[in-house]
């Protein structure tokens, strides 16, 4: 997962907070695309969950609801639980299914979008692919689709700064947490993200013990 930081709300969120009666039922077509485009800039076109790549298309994003709408006196206009989400092989055996569509209405744990908590610091990705997260069973995040799509970045990454320095790692880190001329951040850039500052943690280390030993 990665830290998505909200931006403002398209308008439609005023106007239907402000209709009496308005439900989820009653969103309509173009207000849910604004939805969509809104929240795909925030998060760089990116799952908010999977981190795979999603596009403003009704049949490939969703508009999730973090805290689900079943839950008594919830604000389903609520754009800080507001999230753009991947179709999670919709149309698959559960067991093959992953974020919202595996989720259903459980609880989560992690909130993306909360200033008051860092996702990226309580998520770990290990060498095989799978990640480690207090929500990773409700959403299916270790399903083979990702687990090997992350994998596939790992392996990448790892190759490309085997032979780094601290600029070149710090210059990786900086492209991997931009988004590219459209908006769009590189997908699994969390697992990218991670590898590298792990990477640059130990070269800084081991600079720091090399220079403490050649000033004795």
């Amino acid at each position: 997962m990665l830290q998505i930081s909200k931006g403002k709300p398209p308008a439609c969120i005023a106007e239907l907070q402000r209709t009496p009666g308005a439900t989820w039922a009653s969103v309509g077509g173009d207000q849910k695309e604004a939805m969509r485009a809104a929240l795909l800039a925030e998060q760089g076109h990116l799952c908010a969950y999977c981190m795979s790549r999603v596009h403003n298309d009704p049949h490939r994003c969703g508009v999730e609801h973090w805290r689900p709408r079943s839950d008594p006196g919830t604000d389903p206009f609520h754009w800080n639980d507001l999230l753009a989400v991947c179709d999670g092989n919709a149309g698959a055996p559960h067991v093959l299914q992953h974020c919202d569509k595996h989720r259903g209405d459980a609880p989560l744990t992690l909130h993306p979008a909360s200033p008051a908590q860092n996702v990226e610091d309580r998520v770990a990705y290990r060498l095989d692919g799978r990640i480690e997260c207090a929500d990773a069973d409700a959403l299916n995040l270790n399903c083979r689709r990702l687990l090997e799509n992350r994998r596939m970045v790992q392996d990448a990454v790892r190759q490309r700064c085997l032979n780094f320095d601290a600029t070149a790692l710090r210059q990786d880190l900086a492209e991997w947490s931009g988004v590219d001329a459209e908006g769009r951040r590189r997908p699994f850039a969390g697992v990218a993200l991670a590898l590298l500052r792990r990477r640059l943690e130990a070269v800084e280390k081991r600079s720091k013990r090399t220079r403490g030993n050649r000033e004795r």
